[in-house]
This record gives C-alpha cells, structure tokens and sequence, in this order.
C-alpha cells in the first residue's frame, strides 16, 4: 500500500530528491576531478529539481497574459530585428564569420517570440509559427550562404550519390544508401524540378522540409498531449534554437530529414489510438515504411520508442488508470512488433546492414570499433570555454526535467505519460553509453533527445512564468530571459556554430571550405596528374569529388615527410596554429608544416594567399 502511494501521488518528489542527491555526486566528482563541466551539470541539475519541488504546489500550465502591452508590439519588433540581423549578415567585415551582433538579435529576437506565446491573449499561432519558422531558417541557413561549398563532412558524400542519381539516372548500386536512398531521391527532385546546384537543392528541400516540418508537428503534438496551444509554440521555438536541431538544419544528411518521420508517426499514432481514426493508421504505417527507407540509426530509433510506448501505456493503466478516472487506452504491441519486423527484414535484404549491426554487437560497441584510427585531442581546454562550449546542450535537457517532473505529478493521461519515457530514453542511452566508454554514434542520439524533451522544455519555462506571483515579475520575463539566455549559449556553440570561434577558440575545426580552397583544388587537379595531399577534411570532402586525393595525418604525427615525395602537398593556413581534424578527432600542433617541408626539401610551386602547394625538389615529375 505504501509503495502504491508513492508511485501514485510522491513519484515526482522521489524523483526530484534522488536528482538533488545526484546532483550533489556530480558537483563532489566534479571538485574532485577539477571537471568544469560535471560542476555545470551538477548545478543545474540542482537547480531544476530544487526549482521543482519549490514550484509543484502551484503548478499550473494556465498562464494568465500581463497586461499594458499591446500586442502588435513584439511582432512589429521582432521583424525590425530580423531586418536587422539579415544588415548585419550582409555587412560583415570578415566574409566567412557572421559577428557577435549578429547571434545577440538571433538571442533577442527568441526571447521576443518566447514573450509573444505567453502575452498573446488569444495566442495567434499562424503569425507565431511563421516567426519561428523563418527565424529557424535564418539560424541556419545563415552559416550555410556565406561559404561557397558544402558544410560539414557527410554531405560531401551525399552529394556524390545524389549527383549520380541525377547524372545515370539509377540509384549507385553496392553503396552504403543503395537501399536507403529517400533523402537522396527527394534532393534529385528537387535539382532536377529547379536547376539548382546540389547545394541550394538540399537546402529547399530537406533542409526547409526538416525546420518547416519538425516546428509543425511539435506545435501538433504540445497541443495534442496538453490541449495547450502554447505550450505547443513554445515547444515549436525551442526545438529550433536546440543545439542539435541547428546543427542538423545546416548539416543536410538523412538523419537529420528522417526525424520528421518519427514525430509524424508518434502524432498519428496518438490520434489513432484516441480516435480510432483508420486514415491516422494508414498515414502512420507511411511515414514507418517511408523512414525504414531513409535512415537505419533513426529507423531503430523509432523501433525504441513504439517498443517503450506500448510498455507506458500498459503501466499507466495498470498502476494510474482507475484512479484517475481515465479510460484504459492501449498501444498495440502489435505496431511495433510489426514495425521492427518490417525493418529487421529490409536490413537483411540489405545485408550490409544487418552484417554491421551484428559485428557491432559481437565487438560490445566499443569506441574503437567507429574510430579505429582515433588520436587523442592534444588540445587544452579553459573551464570557462569548456563550460560555454555545452552549456546550451546541458540547459536544453536538465531544465526539460522540471517538465517532466510535472507530467508525472499531473498524469491526466496515457499520452502525456508516455512522452516522459521516449523523451528520456535516448538521454539514457547517451548517458549509459558514456559510463560505459561505449559509442552508440551519440550526437545522433542526443538530436533525438532534443526534438522529444522540446514538449518538457516548453511546459518547464510555461511554469517559471508562474513564479511571477511570488517574485513579483510580469509573467513573460523570466521565461523569456531563459530563452534568449538559452539561444546566445546555442548558437555560440561549437555543435551549432561553424564560423564564429570567438567563445570556442579551441574547440571548433573548419567544416566548409573557401572560395580559395575551391579554386586551388581545381587549378591543381588540371595541372598535377598523381596524387594529392592534404589534411582530413580538405581531403574527405573532396575524394567524393572524384578527386585523387588523400590526407597526410600520419606525417603530423611523426613529423616525417617521406612518405610525400611522390605527391603533390596542399598546406591551408586553417591548419597552421589552429584546431583541425587529425584522423577522427581535433588537434593543433605547434609547428609550422610549410616550414618543416621547405626544410625537408620540398619546393613552394603554388601559393594562392591561402593555400601552399609543395613538390619535392628532385626526383618529381610533374605535367
């Protein structure tokens, strides 16, 4: 009987008071492992769950609008800024890094839509969405135009199948998404339909679909669990100033696109489990095969939360249901049964997937076994960059908990209940998988995190406008200032930001290439008919380019030239003194390569300004 009272009525206060518990282990582990990072997570964890336990008696998602402002006002200010910001963009001093101005109007211009969602009286979702849709957009396809290449590493392979669908007509056979080619397929479209380059192709098409598309079905599925519309947009605008979200929102890849399929599923699931509606069957059943077809890691995903779905659901109506007053609602175990089936028999169709995922369980998911190659980062950190460099992550995820807690203390019902498990599930598995010194591919696993925990998010800051009554505040303030806080850390992130190193100097590595890197390599490749050299990502991106290329990362570490006598040696001056990609991870080394290869009897043959090319002196032949 005790322990049926606690799970019925105390559940969120065990909980809160086991998270203080731990959060007084980390910040102890923290001070004794000098971790700044464990300290920040320590402290926030704290402070949620102390912010929870203050804040539960009171609880209410039933935001009462401030009065005195006119609505009109931030909409009007919000666009002003939003010209400003694209002023700022285009007047930029140095053309490959958007200026600090340019991230506080971004900050401002959240905090403004984050005070729109609580004043609005009524909330005018139609104008609020296209605020945050286009303010998603500006994050990040901002980065994206002021390079004139691809950003990121995987696009650059993305590009190369895509090309050759376009080009032959056929899907590439015995390549990796020979069978998982959607993404690939709605890019080609896309190029074919408007003669765009691959670039702006992706861009209007899976990298708009991914922020139009996720902002929707997250303002569908707030609404739908809490029967809150703002509870919905706020969760719409966090979803797009999360880390992770930008960062994929730039980074064009299947994974990113294939999110969508998974908040499509949950939502029609939902409606037809409440409904019984036959046509949110079929759509669901849709959007499972369609996402089988795009992406494997998001595709289990998916497996995850149904298998977790249908055992919440089960929970809540054994343990919930009857004293509540609410109907046993049940989600079929058949769905997702049927579901892994399905992708279990695609992946064996595919062999190549099947043969990977079990050599990955046979060898227990070991570091090595993604990055075999990998050299520890010689790299030193500062506390305080090292702090700044997660602390937008860190803030996205613990303060959701102060949602989550809620859900739990309200559960009003099975759908509710269920999203505090699939939200959670792939924090713990990134969590699991990092006390275990195990890789799951985890930046992947924390987008999902983000894009699930963004209704927890919302429902966490909706509950500190509530605190007004106490600290005397109008109700917007304080969830708006955690907003903008919580957007400035985000976008001056290294996840979310390619360009501007100002607050990571010694973390971020270049993930796009330069006009000069661009037109040296097609000036060289015409000119020198062997090999090419030249570090990590310079090289990556453009073997998928048909280019005979290659990385010299074993000579930075033995500082022996040799082995380049025969080629041709490309030194980027974004790799002298500064942090790059030395095999799978970051380094910097204190020497100057073009002064070691000089030494080392190599010539100077070409130089642009930005990028050296050298030959060895003697014993070369060059066309």
């Amino acid at each position: 009987m005790i322990f049926q009272a606690l799970i019925d009525e105390k559940l969120d206060i065990l909980l809160a008071v086991a998270g203080i518990a731990s959060s007084i282990g980390v910040l102890v582990w923290g001070v004794m492992y000098d971790s700044s990072v464990a300290l920040l997570i320590g402290l926030l964890l704290l402070i949620s769950c102390i912010a929870w336990l203050r804040l539960r008696k009171d609880a209410s998602l039933d935001v009462s609008p401030s009065k005195g402002l006119e609505q009109y006002y931030p909409v009007s200010i919000y666009f002003i800024l939003y010209a400003a910001s694209i002023f700022i963009l285009d007047s930029r001093s140095d053309i490959y890094q958007r200026p600090i101005s340019f991230f506080v109007v971004l900050s401002i211009m959240a905090g403004i839509i984050a005070t729109e969602i609580i004043l609005s009286r009524p909330l005018r979702r139609h104008i609020v969405l296209i605020q945050i849709i286009i303010l998603g957009l500006l994050i990040g396809w901002s980065q994206e135009m002021i390079y004139p290449s691809l950003a990121g590493i995987d696009p650059w392979y993305h590009e190369m199948f895509t090309t050759s669908i376009i080009d032959s007509s056929v899907i590439p056979q015995d390549l990796s998404y020979t069978n998982f080619p959607i993404y690939h397929l709605y890019v080609a479209s896309t190029g074919l339909m408007t003669g765009l380059s691959y670039k702006f192709a992706a861009m209007f098409s899976v990298s708009a679909a991914q922020i139009i598309c996720n902002t929707l079905l997250v303002f569908l599925l707030g609404t739908f669990l809490f029967k809150n519309e703002r509870v919905g947009t706020m969760a719409a605008l966090l979803l797009v100033v999360a880390p992770s979200h930008i960062y994929m929102s730039f980074w064009s890849i299947p994974n990113a696109f294939a999110v969508i399929f998974i908040l499509l599923v949950l939502f029609c699931l939902y409606r037809y489990i409440r409904t019984g509606e036959s046509t949110m069957l079929m759509f669901s059943i849709i959007g499972m095969g369609t996402l089988i077809l795009t992406h494997t890691i998001t595709a289990l995903c998916l497996a995850i939360i149904l298998f977790v779905s249908s055992a919440s659901f089960a929970f809540y109506n054994i343990c919930y249901a009857k004293s509540r007053g609410v109907s046993p609602l049940r989600f079929p175990i058949a769905i997702p049964i049927a579901y892994s089936a399905a992708l279990l028999a695609w992946w064996t169709y595919d062999h190549g997937t099947i043969m990977k995922l079990g050599e990955l369980i046979r060898f227990g998911f070991r570091k090595d076994v993604f990055a075999p190659d990998m050299l520890a980062s010689n790299i030193e950190i500062a506390p305080l960059e090292a702090v700044s460099n997660v602390a937008g992550m860190y803030l996205f995820i613990i303060l959701a908990f102060i949602g989550l807690f809620f859900i739990l203390s309200e559960k009003r019902d099975q759908f509710s209940f269920n999203m505090v498990f699939i939200g959670v599930m792939p924090f713990m598995l990134n969590f699991i998988a990092v006390l275990g010194n195990l890789s799951i591919i985890e930046h992947r696993w924390w987008y999902f995190a983000e894009v699930l925990l963004s209704i927890p998010l919302a429902i966490s800051l909706l509950l500190l406008g509530k605190w007004r009554e106490t600290i005397k505040l109008p109700a917007s303030l304080l969830p708006a200032a955690v907003v903008l806080v919580l957007t400035f850390f985000v976008v001056m992130s290294p996840e979310a930001n390619i360009d501007n190193h100002a607050f990571s100097p010694n973390r971020t590595s270049r993930l796009a290439l330069t006009e000069g890197d661009l037109q040296s390599i097609d000036t060289l490749s015409h000119q020198w008919d062997g090999k090419i050299m030249t570090d990590m990502y310079f090289a990556n991106s453009q073997y998928w380019r048909g280019r005979n290329i290659g990385s010299f990362c074993n000579v930075l570490v033995t500082r022996n030239y040799s082995s380049l006598e025969n080629s041709l040696v490309l030194v980027d001056d974004m790799i002298i003194g500064k942090p790059f990609c030395v095999f799978r991870s970051e380094a910097r080394f204190d020497f100057d390569m073009n002064e070691d290869l000089t030494n080392s009897g190599f010539s100077n043959n070409y130089d642009c300004g930005q990028v050296n090319g050298y030959v060895m002196s003697l014993g070369n032949e060059r066309r």
